[in-house]
């Protein structure tokens, strides 16, 4: 859920992403308009027919969707990277353009998120985006994923794999990636859809690519203006998200794991967290076989505990950064440890959210790697999504 909603459902940026959009220039429905559409957002609740590849483009009937890669290479010298590279589409008024509207009134809200980690260096570099559509500044295909925030894209290409182009000349780099799936993809949910809450509705579709075999570049920006590049391989995960309807009640945060067991399995778990403590029972979880089938995880299949932790100086938050993770009936144990503590990711200029992602080690009874995403550890979410 990588924001996902990063446990990826991150379902209601409204409110925070119309004050991020003000700087830019949008000119959202009045409050009125808003909360009297509500209703007129489409809710995900199954069954829901799925068809690709047009379902991988947007879907702007939903409020909340977003387009989240991550993963793990190395460059000619063996140095390992973690990659980010996030779209996030909010809409804003679910009502057609009539006659008369204001021309510049926004729709559809974007932004993006680019972060690149250096493991041997610790340091994480990382850049935000806010766009209204239009003007080829924020696009998104309703047929295809063709999707665009100024220097940041995500397309696919006939044969299915995945270009990333991700600018973040600000902090002197910049990523051209192609993503290949080297297994299908994944529909989470027992019944087709990913469960947030108990109500009818608190839900999303949620796909995935769980492995996708990664090459490019990395550029770097030199003192005299010239870019230098550095080659790139290695894995990645691919998750796409939409849906309209809110957290459940009482959800704070969230937990969200991306994992390529060396066995050939994968592996995500997200736990939503609740202010009492708790976690909500929607919780839930997908093992996928090498082969492809796919094994629906409920709250009580697996369990995630917190073993070591590290606080921002910036912002205060307290982010696990060691977990023991288990799935006792398919002989899952492990810990899943940070490559580097400081994955903090500020995203309040875009999306409103202070959040931590970053690359983990897994030891222990099962070997791999993978991400990790933390919400909700720098203020709670509880009245924002």
């Amino acid at each position: 859920m990588h924001e996902r909603f990063h446990a990826h459902l991150s379902v209601a940026l409204a409110a925070l992403v119309a004050l991020a959009f003000a700087a830019v220039g949008v000119h959202p429905a009045p409050p009125q308009a808003q909360a009297r559409d509500e209703a007129d957002w489409a809710r995900i609740q199954a069954p829901v027919a799925l068809s690709l590849p047009r379902d991988h483009g947007s879907h702007p009937k939903v409020r909340t969707e977003w387009w989240y890669l991550t993963g793990l290479v190395r460059d000619e010298d063996g140095r390992r990277h973690g990659l980010q590279a996030t779209i996030f589409r909010q809409g804003l008024d679910p009502r057609p353009a009539a006659p008369g509207d204001e021309s510049l009134r926004a729709r559809q809200a974007w932004a993006a998120h680019v972060a690149w980690l250096d493991v041997a260096e610790g340091k994480l570099r990382h850049v935000e985006r806010v766009r209204r559509e239009g003007l080829d500044l924020a696009r998104g295909s309703t047929s295809m994923l063709d999707a665009k925030v100024d220097d940041v894209s995500l397309t696919m290409d006939e044969g299915g794999a995945i270009h990333v182009k991700a600018g973040a000349r600000e902090e002197g780099y910049e990523l051209v990636l192609v993503c290949s799936p080297t297994r299908p993809w994944t529909r989470h949910g027992g019944d087709g859809t990913s469960k947030k809450g108990p109500e009818p509705g608190n839900a999303s579709m949620y796909l995935s690519a769980t492995r996708l075999a990664t090459t490019g570049v990395l550029r770097r920006l030199r003192p005299d203006g010239s870019w230098s590049e550095t080659k790139l391989s290695g894995e990645c995960w691919f998750d796409h998200e939409w849906g309209s309807s809110q957290l459940g009640e009482g959800v704070v945060g969230w937990d969200w794991l991306g994992l390529r067991l060396a066995d050939g399995r994968d592996l995500m778990l997200y736990r939503l967290r609740t202010k009492d403590g708790g976690v909500l029972a929607q919780s839930s979880g997908t093992l996928v076989h090498p082969d492809g089938r796919l094994v629906h995880l409920s709250r009580g299949d697996f369990a995630i505990e917190e073993l070591e932790h590290w606080t921002s100086p910036r912002t205060k938050g307290r982010w696990p950064v060691r977990l023991s993770i288990s799935v006792p009936a398919h002989a899952v144990a492990m810990e899943a440890t940070a490559l580097a503590p400081d994955c903090e990711l500020d995203g309040r200029a875009s999306t409103g959210t202070i959040y931590w992602e970053g690359p983990v080690v897994l030891q222990g009874g099962v070997q791999g790697e993978g991400y990790l995403e933390v919400t909700g550890r720098a203020g709670s979410l509880e009245a924002r999504f």
